[in-house]
C-alpha cells in the first residue's frame, strides 16, 4: 500500500478489488497469472466501456479512425498471370457474397470495439454448404479443460515454441464444465492486442487508464 499511494493521491483511490501482489509481485510482461485474474481485468474494461461516457467516446472515435467507412478491395492476378473476365467477375460476386452474408463491415467496427474493450478477438471459421462463414467466439468461452496442462487460457501450442499454436479449447455450454471443445488452428483467429507476442492473452485498452477514467 505504501508504494501504490506514491501513484495516488488519496488512499481510497487505491485499486483494492485488484490483489496488491497482482500489482508488485509480476514476473511477465502481462498483468494477469490465471484465468481469474484475467476475468477480473476484462470485467472491469467492459464495465467502463458500457458505462463510462469517456471510455465510450474514446472507444467510437477509434473505430471510426481505425475501421472507418471499412475496407474496399481490388481484385488483380499475380504480375505475369492473367485472368479472364468471367473468373474475375465470378470472384468479385463471390467475395461480395462474403461481405454480405458475415455482415462484414459491421463486423469489423465490432471487432475493433471487442479488441479494445476485452483486449482480445476470436473469430471462427465454418463452412457452410461450401461457403465461408465468420462468427465471433467470446473471450470467457476460450480456457484451460480440467486435466490438459498443455492449453494454459485455452490456447494449446508447440511444446518448443509458444507462438505456433495448434488449438483452442471452446466451452460450447458455460453451463457444462465438460463441453469442451478443440478447435485446430486454422479454423481460428485470435488477435491480441496490448501484449507481447508470446503473451496467451490480450490485455483490454482501458486497463492502463482505468485509474484516470
Amino acid at each position: 500500500i505504501e508504494l501504490l499511494s506514491r501513484w495516488f493521491d488519496r488512499e481510497e483511490d487505491l485499486p483494492a478489488w485488484v490483489p496488491v501482489d497482482l500489482v508488485l509481485g509480476q514476473t511477465s510482461a502481462q498483468p494477469y497469472r490465471s484465468e481469474t485474474e484475467l476475468a477480473a481485468i476484462r470485467q472491469e474494461a467492459r464495465w467502463l466501456a458500457s458505462c463510462h461516457p469517456f471510455a465510450i467516446s474514446a472507444i467510437e472515435n477509434r473505430i471510426s479512425y481505425v475501421v472507418g467507412s471499412g475496407h474496399s478491395y481490388k481484385l488483380r492476378p499475380k504480375p505475369g498471370q492473367t485472368i479472364g473476365p468471367d473468373l474475375l467477375e465470378a470472384i468479385e460476386r463471390e467475395l461480395l457474397e462474403f461481405q454480405e452474408q458475415n455482415e462484414w463491415f459491421a463486423r469489423q467496427a465490432e471487432c475493433q470495439r471487442r479488441l479494445d474493450r476485452d483486449g482480445e478477438v476470436f473469430l471462427r471459421f465454418f463452412s457452410v454448404e461450401g461457403r465461408l462463414v465468420v462468427r465471433f467466439v467470446e473471450p470467457e468461452q476460450v480456457g484451460q479443460p480440467m486435466g490438459r496442462a498443455e492449453a494454459p487460457y485455452g490456447i494449446e501450442t508447440d511444446p518448443h515454441d509458444v507462438e505456433t499454436v495448434r488449438a483452442y479449447w471452446i466451452r460450447q455450454d458455460p453451463q457444462q464444465p465438460t463441453s469442451w471443445e478443440r478447435v485446430p488452428a486454422e479454423q481460428v483467429q485470435h488477435r491480441k492486442a496490448n501484449c507481447d507476442r508470446t503473451a496467451p492473452r490480450g490485455v483490454p485498452l482501458l486497463w492502463s487508464v482505468r485509474q484516470n477514467l
